[in-house]
């Protein structure tokens, strides 16, 4: 196994009067095998 990667994720919320609120963007992480 190589471990974990995760690239550009990003996460957005629909608000209930209509808006939004973006809690992650772009966010690039990478968990080699053996660190968790």
């Amino acid at each position: 196994m190589s471990g974990l990667t995760i690239d550009n994720l990003s996460m957005r919320f629909d608000l209930p009067d209509g808006g939004s609120v973006q809690a992650l963007k772009d966010v690039t992480l990478q968990i080699k095998q053996g660190e968790l």
